[in-house]
């Protein structure tokens, strides 16, 4: 799937977010889904920042950061500087966590990271 990640609006980046959790969810909120018990959360806040995204499957909690036009390594290290995983330790489920970098030039994912969480 492709998006265009050139938007109007001064943060490009939230603009593709809110696209990928409607093309996914055809909602802009928190949304249970129910045959598949999968939960998407955007911009979920946390005591050190906002994750753009979280998405609780089966035994596991993804925990994710977009980058537009960086790199996936930044947005993993955001991820672990910031200690998104902190909010979901508790829960009993494995973490992992997913750095991801839109190109604006492809319209598309050009790199991504993925790690498991242990702490």
């Amino acid at each position: 799937m492709k998006y265009d990640v050139v938007g109007q609006h001064s943060a490009p980046k939230l603009n593709i977010l809110r696209d990928v959790v409607i093309r996914l969810t055809g909602q802009r909120t928190s949304i249970w889904c129910d045959l598949l018990k999968i939960m998407v959360q955007a911009e979920v806040f946390t005591s050190s920042g906002r994750i753009d995204m979280m998405v609780a499957a089966g035994e596991w909690i993804y925990v994710i950061e977009f980058k537009l036009n960086k790199t996936a390594d930044q947005a993993m290290k955001q991820i672990e500087n910031k200690d998104y995983a902190m909010k979901y330790r508790k829960d009993g489920k494995r973490i992992m966590l997913l750095g991801v970098n839109f190109d604006s030039e492809a319209g598309n994912i050009t790199d991504w990271l993925k790690e498991e969480y242990h702490r």
